[in-house]
Formats: C-alpha cells, sequence, structure tokens
C-alpha cells in the first residue's frame, strides 16, 4: 500500500467522524483508540469543533472505567432539538480526580456549563476514595455528581437530561450534593450572588430521572432566578431513589436554603416531582430536616403571570428520621406564592418523621402554605413514629386559601401516629386560615 492509499483511507475514516469538523453519529471511547481513548478526549473534541447534523452519541465502550479531570468534566458545547449530544457510560465507573483544588466547593464529575440538549446517562459516579479533607477552607473533595450552571446570565444550560446514573459521593463532608442547578451564581463562585438576566439563562426543561444517589448531603438542589419572569420552569425530578443527609453545617452557597433536603425547589415553575423514594435514616446532626421543599425566596414572590403553574408532587416514599438535633422534621414543605398555582400532591407515602433521641421540636407530614390558589392533597398515607415532646401535624394548612381558590383534602389514610413522648398536640388536619367555603371534601381515614 502506498502512501497516498493510506493517505485516502484516513481521510476516510475521519470523515465518519467529523463532519466539517463537528461530531456527528456515534463516538465510541475506549482504551488504545487514536482519536477517543478516554471520555475526557471525547468531551474536549465536542466542546471544541461541536456537533453536526443529527446529533452526536459519545458512548464509553463496557469495561472502560474513566476517571474525570481536576473540577470535572466541562460540557461547553450545545446540540438544538435536531442535533442533541448524548453521553452514555454503559454502566461504567468515573471516579473523581484526585486530589481536588484545596478549599474549592465548585467540584464536579460533571459540569455542564450553559450547554443546551445534553444528555448525561448510564454512568456510575464515584467520589475518589484519597480525598478525604473535609474542613471546607482545605478539603480536597468533590462536591457535586452533576452540576448544571450558565456560561453567561442569558445562557444558562437548556433541555437537559440526567438518566439512570448511579451517583456516590463522600457523605460526611457536608459540602456533597448529588444533583445541582443554580441560576443565581457563576460556575466558579458558589457564595457569590449573580443572578441570571433573561429566561435564555435558566435551566429551563431540565430531566432528572431514575438517577440512584447515596452518601450525600443534599440529594437534588435546584435553585432558579429570584426574577419570577426568569425563573427555571417545566423541570421533571421522577423516579430517583436517594439516600441522603449528614449534617446542616455546609458552606453558604448562594440562595441554597440552610436545611438539609431530600430535593430541594427554590422558585421553580411547573415542577413534577413524581415517584421518588427519599432516604434520611438518623444521620443528621444539625438543622430542619426535610424530604422535599418547594419554596420561593428574594424578590421572585412575584411569580409570573402571564400562564397558569401546575407543580406535581405525587407517588413519592418518604422516610426521614434524624438522630439527636433538636430541629422540625418536614415530609413535604409547600411555600409557594402566587394566585396562579396550584398543587397537586397526591399518593405520596410519609414515614418515620422520628429522632435516635428525645427532642421538642414539631413534625408535619405535609406542611403547606404561601398563597397558592388551588391545592388537591388526596390518598397520602402518613405512618408516623416520633419521640418529639412537641406538636405532630398530619397535614398542617399554613395559608389562606384564595376566595376564588380551591382546596381538597380527601382520602389521606393514617396507618400510625406513635407518639412516645408526652407533651405537644397531635393534629390530623390543623388549618391557620383556611376560609370553610373553599376548603371541600375534608376526609381522613384513621
Amino acid at each position: 500500500m502506498n502512501v497516498k492509499q493510506i493517505l485516502s483511507i484516513s481521510i476516510m475514516l475521519l470523515w465518519a467522524t467529523f463532519a466539517f469538523g463537528q461530531l456527528q453519529g456515534v463516538i465510541t471511547v475506549t482504551s488504545g483508540d487514536p482519536l477517543y481513548p478516554t471520555l475526557s478526549a471525547a468531551i474536549d473534541s465536542l466542546n471544541h469543533q461541536g456537533v453536526g447534523d443529527g446529533g452526536v452519541t459519545i458512548m464509553v465502550a463496557p469495561g472502560n472505567p474513566q476517571t474525570a479531570p481536576a473540577g470535572g468534566y466541562a460540557i461547553t458545547a450545545s446540540g438544538d432539538p435536531s442535533k442533541p449530544i448524548m453521553i452514555q457510560g454503559n454502566g461504567n465507573t468515573v471516579t473523581a480526580f484526585s486530589p481536588q483544588a484545596s478549599g474549592a466547593i465548585n467540584d464536579a464529575i460533571f459540569k455542564i456549563i450553559g450547554a443546551d440538549w445534553i444528555t448525561i446517562s448510564g454512568f456510575m459516579m464515584m467520589e475518589n476514595p484519597a480525598n478525604n479533607v473535609m474542613a471546607a477552607t482545605t478539603n480536597n473533595m468533590t462536591e457535586f455528581g452533576v452540576a448544571l450552571f450558565y456560561a453567561t446570565p442569558d445562557d444558562g444550560p437548556q433541555n437537559c437530561s440526567i438518566i439512570g446514573n448511579t451517583i456516590t459521593l463522600g457523605g460526611p463532608y457536608q459540602n456533597t450534593f448529588g444533583i445541582y442547578a443554580n441560576s443565581r451564581h457563576t460556575a466558579t463562585a458558589m457564595t457569590s450572588g449573580a443572578d441570571i438576566t433573561s429566561l435564555d439563562g435558566a435551566f429551563n426543561n431540565l430531566q432528572i430521572l431514575n438517577n440512584t444517589i447515596s452518601n450525600v448531603n443534599m440529594g437534588v438542589v435546584l435553585v432558579g432566578s429570584t426574577t419570577g419572569d426568569y425563573m427555571a420552569r417545566n423541570i421533571v425530578v421522577d423516579g430517583n431513589n436517594i439516600t441522603y443527609g449528614y449534617t446542616g453545617s455546609f458552606s453558604n452557597y448562594y440562595s441554597v436554603s440552610g436545611t438539609v433536603n431530600g430535593i430541594l425547589l427554590n422558585s421553580i415553575v411547573n415542577a413534577t416531582i413524581n415517584n421518588n423514594k427519599l432516604t434520611s435514616d438518623n444521620t443528621v446532626t444539625a438543622r430542619t430536616l426535610r424530604g422535599i421543599y418547594h419554596y420561593v425566596s428574594g424578590t421572585g414572590a412575584a411569580l409570573p403571570t402571564s400562564f397558569a403553574i401546575v407543580n406535581n408532587f405525587n407517588n413519592n416514599n418518604i422516610f426521614l428520621k434524624r438522630n439527636a438535633a433538636n430541629a422540625s422534621i418536614y415530609g413535604i414543605h409547600l411555600d409557594n406564592y402566587n394566585d396562579s398555582v396550584t398543587n397537586y400532591v397526591i399518593a405520596d407515602t410519609i414515614r418515620g418523621l422520628g429522632s435516635a433521641a428525645t427532642y421538642t421540636s414539631a413534625v408535619y407530614g405535609i406542611y403547606h402554605q404561601g398563597a397558592a390558589k388551588n391545592q388537591y392533597f388526596k390518598k397520602n398515607i402518613f405512618q408516623i413514629n416520633t419521640n418529639t415532646s412537641g406538636s405532630v401535624y398530619v397535614l398542617h394548612g399554613g395559608n389562606k386559601i384564595k376566595s376564588n381558590g380551591i382546596q381538597v383534602i380527601d382520602s389521606n389514610r393514617v396507618d400510625l401516629i406513635d407518639k412516645t413522648v408526652a407533651g405537644g398536640t397531635v393534629y390530623f388536619y390543623y388549618s391557620v386560615s383556611s376560609s370553610d367555603s373553599t376548603v371541600k371534601n375534608i376526609l381522613l381515614i384513621i
């Protein structure tokens, strides 16, 4: 074979992978491949060359474990509906870099920075066991399994999906988040406010589906803009199994509640939080503990009024138990404002809500406050075994329903209330100021 023939074959092979310098088709990452021996090499090529017609699938061949680069893989190339970017793990383990930069609190395994139409699926993301310095100012740990940040205040990561991954971090380290997105700070400065300036800067249409997350302090944390019209919208968190909760003493991430939560949504519009299993079993040492927390902070109390807002929190299985620290426990806490909001909380199972030692704080199965117009609490199951001397509220209505709104409390079931310490009061339904004329079909099955 002469030189001209070799050159011709080489050009044909390159053409199969590149179209005018852009990646397209299926790219296989495998040890010994001259172009893509590592996932880092493939992502670097994607970022520099972009994606061609039909999109690209970067597939790590089975049996090819990877080590992420320092700080994590940073994905900055965008696709679109006709050119999606799929990054598939095939069950391979990706181990975090070691050691991460001393004192940094923005290290991840994957970062999506302003990139659109990205799907990350099928990876086992692991903290590196060599990372073991946990003091925040000198830590060498990994904070995020997957983190999403804007590239500029009007260029956020849109239409991204995190599907079917296993994420296991260095849980006792306080700054561990399974999946994290925040519109109020940059990709590098976690504690300084720098909100987005348009809806294009938000992480709209994010899907977090069927992931297993463990050994983290917080499971899923999603923080939208303080400006109502720029809040992230159409967010789906469905089918995830999250084991979480160590301490409330984490660093001051901007606009992240100083509490411990399985799923936290701050200023998110049209959220669907269904079919998740959330477990925090006797490890939280400080601060309030919640399963699901959906609330609005900052100036964003003025939510968009141009469309109806519907949130779903259905069929979640929540088990919460803290240790001796004295702070409240909430299965589901909804504090969403605006009289265009409708909440559906249906067929959730909320269990435990106890502590390893006697404590005095209140316990809430479902707590709803704010000014949502319509609220439906139906067919939820409560099994509460608690040793608080404080009060227990199975359903707590801390808000006033609008005169033209509807609140339905129907067929909720209390299988067990075992309060082992005297004191406080047990309320099956507690209403602060709801109008009787708007509360329909109150039925508790005990």
